[in-house]
């Protein structure tokens, strides 16, 4: 039979108790409140309770309130004010025809997919990294809010420049 050891609050560690208290009740109500044998006792006490049950519940808490703030990163919205592909979306209507050969933003899927257009004529297409998109100017995947998409197809013709030599002649 396991002996509990009941502790009561004293004015010196009653803050910290409440603490706790307070991290172990809300985590357990997160995980749908089943921690009933860490927390309770008679006459209001507390059950013993190990210093690794009390960092798993800070532990607990950290990921939550972190996955919360990443949910919403200064105040913006992942997949509302730029996009959170996972992979590059079927169906896409740009094609290389007409094209120089080079690099292009796909304003279709908010410039987080680009493609590299070959002198064949033969696309790629790839995915940059979530909470970034193709810099058309840079050629290269940016912070979203760094980056103005509906700009992009104006820009195309900047690939113009990777089939020059340094003194502006066509290669």
């Amino acid at each position: 039979m396991k002996t509990v050891k009941i502790i009561r609050p004293t004015r010196r560690n009653f803050r910290i108790e409440k603490t706790l208290r307070g991290l172990l009740e809300w985590s357990g109500r997160v995980v749908g409140g089943r921690i009933q044998g860490l927390v309770g006792g008679r006459m209001g006490g507390w059950e013993m309770i190990s210093r690794y049950q009390v960092l798993a519940a800070i532990a607990l808490l950290t990921t939550i309130l972190f996955y919360r703030t990443m949910a919403q990163v200064d105040g913006y919205t992942p997949g509302v004010d730029y996009p959170i592909y996972n992979s590059v979306p079927f169906g896409l209507t740009f094609t290389c025809g007409g094209k120089l050969p080079g690099y292009y933003a796909d304003p279709e899927a908010r410039c987080q997919v680009w493609h590299w257009c070959l002198p064949n004529g033969r696309q790629f297409s790839f995915l940059c990294p979530n909470g970034t998109v193709f810099s058309q100017t840079a050629r290269v995947c940016d912070w979203w809010f760094k980056v103005d998409c509906n700009d992009s197809p104006r820009l195309y013709g900047i690939n113009d420049d990777l089939y020059r030599d340094i003194n502006g002649n066509r290669i």
